[in-house]
């Protein structure tokens, strides 16, 4: 997950802590909620996608765009119940924008 943070109101629930250690912790819970649609698990759809997403002072994703699709539509598709199960404690600085990249493979 790469992090810009951005001006907002001080504090929060993680304040001191590092925009890179914040960003760490929102890839873990984005990912902690990934999950691999059953029509592209059977047809072998594999892919990366490139999600930019912005969290909000309340912890939850304000907004999120597919800045590099997969190339499947199943697999893009996952991208907003991902992003709407996404609750992290308030950003350092009351907003904090990142991206990440998704892969979806079938190997291990």
């Amino acid at each position: 997950c790469r992090a810009g943070g951005s001006a907002g109101s001080p504090g929060g629930a993680v304040a001191g802590v590092s925009l890179a250690a914040y960003g760490a912790l929102v890839a873990a819970e984005i990912n902690r909620h990934k999950f691999y649609p059953a029509s592209a698990r059977s047809s072998g759809t594999g892919g990366t996608l490139v999600v930019v997403f912005t969290i909000g002072p309340g912890g939850t994703v304000v907004s999120h765009a597919i800045t590099r699709s997969s190339g499947s539509r199943d697999l893009d598709a996952t991208v907003p119940a991902m992003m709407a199960a996404t609750h992290v404690p308030p950003p350092p600085n009351g907003r904090f924008r990142g991206s990440i990249t998704l892969r979806f493979s079938l190997s291990p």
